[in-house]
C-alpha cells in the first residue's frame, strides 16, 4: 500500500513482474517480467521506475497508467510535496540538490548541499559546502525567505519549524521569529498543539504549547537515562539504567502510560491498531479501547493507509518451507 489509493504488487515469473493497482484492485499499469527491477511511488500520481538490479539511479517517471512522462537525469528523486520533489546529483565535492515539478522540469536550481520536503509553502535547505549548518528556508520559487543561519532545520508543521543552533533546539514561525528559543536538548514535532521537550542537561522532560509555555512536567531524569521518540506515534519511551538492559517506561503528553497502551497506540492508523492475539499467535486489529474489530487471522499486519491495509498469511509446506499469501483488507470503521 503506497498511499493515495494505489498499490504496487510484485510477483516472480522468470523475472519480477510489477503492477500498479487502484483500491478497487483494478490493474492500472503492468511491467512485464524482467523489464524493470523496481517501481516506487513518488506521490501526486507519479511513479519512479528502476530498470536494472543494483542500479541506484532511477531511470524514468510514469503516471498511474504506466505512461512514461520523463527520464530522470539525477542520482535520486524524492517524494513530491506541494508539487515539487527534491532531486540530487553527485559532484566532485559531494552532492547538490534542487527541485523538479511533476513534469520533470527543474524549478529550483541544483545549488544546495541539503534540501528537505516542502511543507506550508517552504522547504529547509542548506547553502554550506559540506551540508553541515547554514540551514534556512526557501519558497516554491526558490527565494530564500528565512535566513540560512541554523545548524539544522526541519519542515514546518502546525505553523512552526524545528531548528537547532549552538544554544540548543527550538522553533521558529514563518517570519523567522524564534517563538520557542533554541534552549532545549531535544524537542519533538508539534502534534495537536503540543510537543515533547528535554532540557539541555537531560534532567527534565516537559510538554510545551505553541507559545513555548511548559504546560506539563512529565518526569525528572536520572543519570544515564535514554529516551526514544517516533513522530508518527507521538509517544515517548524512556529507559532507566538498571543492569544490562534497563527498565522501560512509557509516556504520552498527559503522563505515564502502560506498556500495553503504548504498544496499542504506537500501531494506530485511521482508528485501528494491529495487535497480536496471545492465544492464536495471529494479528488482528483493535480500536482505541483495545476491542478486537478485525479477527486475528494474519501472521503479519501493516498499518492502514487511505482505508486499506496489507496483511499476510504464512502457509506451511510438508518440506518445512512456507508460502506467503499477501492480501489487502478494508478498514471497517471508515465510512
Amino acid at each position: 500500500n503506497v498511499g493515495d489509493g494505489y498499490f504496487i504488487t510484485r510477483t516472480y515469473q522468470n523475472g519480477y513482474k510489477f503492477t500498479i493497482l487502484d483500491n478497487t484492485w483494478k490493474v492500472l499499469a503492468s511491467f512485464a517480467p524482467g523489464t524493470v527491477y523496481d517501481v516506487g511511488y513518488l506521490g501526486e500520481n507519479r511513479f519512479c521506475v528502476y530498470e536494472y538490479e543494483g542500479k541506484v539511479r532511477p531511470d524514468y517517471v510514469v503516471d498511474a497508467n504506466g505512461n512514461q512522462l520523463f527520464s530522470v537525469p539525477y542520482d535520486s528523486i524524492g517524494r513530491y510535496y506541494e508539487g515539487l520533489a527534491e532531486v540530487r546529483e553527485k559532484t566532485e565535492d559531494g552532492y547538490r540538490y534542487g527541485y523538479i515539478d511533476t513534469e520533470g522540469n527543474l524549478r529550483i536550481p541544483m545549488e544546495y548541499s541539503y534540501a528537505g520536503n516542502f511543507s506550508e509553502g517552504v522547504a529547509p535547505v542548506s547553502i554550506s559546502e559540506s551540508g553541515m549548518g547554514q540551514y534556512g528556508f526557501i519558497d516554491t520559487k526558490g527565494n530564500m525567505v528565512i535566513e540560512p543561519k541554523y545548524r539544522s532545520a526541519d519542515p514546518f508543521r502546525e505553523g512552526l519549524a524545528h531548528v537547532q543552533t549552538i544554544s540548543g533546539e527550538g522553533f521558529i514561525n514563518h517570519q523567522g521569529e524564534e517563538v520557542i528559543p533554541p534552549q532545549y536538548g531535544f524537542v519533538s514535532d508539534f502534534q495537536n498543539g503540543t510537543a515533547f521537550a528535554v532540557t539541555k542537561d537531560k534532567m527534565q522532560f516537559v510538554v510545551l504549547d505553541q507559545n513555548g509555555k511548559e504546560v506539563r512536567k512529565l518526569l525528572e531524569a536520572t543519570e544515564g537515562l535514554s529516551y526514544f521518540y517516533t513522530p508518527s506515534w507521538d509517544l515517548l519511551e524512556v529507559e532507566y539504567p538498571l543492569g544490562y538492559h534497563g527498565v522501560y517506561r512509557y509516556y504520552d503528553k498527559n503522563g505515564e502510560i502502560s506498556r500495553e497502551t503504548y504498544e496499542l497506540r504506537s500501531g494506530f492508523s485511521e482508528g485501528l491498531s494491529a495487535v497480536l492475539d496471545k492465544e492464536t499467535g495471529k494479528y488482528g486489529y483493535a480500536d482505541e479501547q483495545g476491542n478486537m474489530v478485525v479477527s486475528p487471522l494474519f501472521d503479519e499486519a501493516e498499518r492502514f493507509s487511505n482505508g486499506y491495509a496489507v496483511v499476510k498469511q504464512m502457509i506451511p509446506n510438508e518440506n518445512g518451507t512456507r508460502n506467503v499469501k499477501v492480501g489487502v483488507i478494508k478498514n471497517p470503521v471508515m465510512k
